[in-house]
């Protein structure tokens, strides 16, 4: 819902039925 969850926080977020994740993986390049 629009808000970064950093991964040590992955097991403390609670999803509801309506939530929408989008991974993302963020990689360096030039």
């Amino acid at each position: 819902n629009e808000e970064v969850i950093p991964r040590d926080n992955y097991d403390k977020k609670i999803l509801s039925a309506k939530d929408r994740v989008e991974i993302v993986h963020f990689i360096g390049g030039g």
